[in-house]
């Protein structure tokens, strides 16, 4: 993977990257340390990245399709099937080029299929369409609000159209009451 520069955006959150490869993690790690607002933690297999999943509770997760104990599309299928509330979007980061390995990816649930090496001008543009704005938070954490998930595949490869609509919540009007209390997630 190869650092480019590009103008810097502002990205805010909890980032779980699964990847085996340490030249790759080192990469990704120091091009995390730009962004101050962004907590970033690494896994180096898929099991470990189930397991940091459950304890991090990350806004977004980074991961790769060739891992050391399964396959990224395994580790994606396991994600998929905790409980509703631990729902976030999995960007799959690959060398993988063929489209039949993007639409599987994409079916399988991934938001989004981004290719090696990594264009960081492109990573933070994508990454901060997944990563929640500011305070906002994750609707389907809160007690008593609707589990929402995807109803199709939203991610997109390089160059190709927006398949669905963002998913982020709506701001709160002035005077409207808090969200419900109860939420285990320490974002909400």
């Amino acid at each position: 993977m190869e650092a480019r520069h590009s103008s810097k955006t502002d990205l805010v959150g909890k980032v779980l990257y699964i990847e085996d490869n340490p030249v790759n993690i080192l990469v990704m790690q120091q091009w995390a340390t730009r962004f101050p607002g962004l907590h970033f933690e690494v896994a180096e297999t898929g099991s470990d990245g189930v397991e940091r999943f459950q304890r991090l509770r990350p806004d977004v997760v980074l991961l790769d399709m060739q891992l050391p104990d399964c396959d990224g599309l395994e580790v994606l299928r396991r994600l998929r099937s905790l409980p509703s509330d631990s729902w976030v979007p999995v960007a799959m980061v690959t060398a993988f080029s063929a489209e039949a390995d993007r639409r599987r990816a994409l079916e399988a649930g991934a938001a989004a299929y981004w290719l090696k090496p990594v264009d960081f001008s492109h990573l933070e543009r994508e990454l901060s369409t997944l990563l929640p704005r500011d305070a906002e938070r994750r609707p389907w954490c809160r007690a008593g609000a609707p589990h929402l998930k995807p109803t199709r595949p939203h991610g997109r490869a390089a160059g190709s159209p927006r398949q669905t609509p963002s998913r982020r919540p709506k701001r709160r009007a002035a005077g409207e009451p808090p969200p419900p209390s109860g939420c285990s997630s320490p974002r909400c």
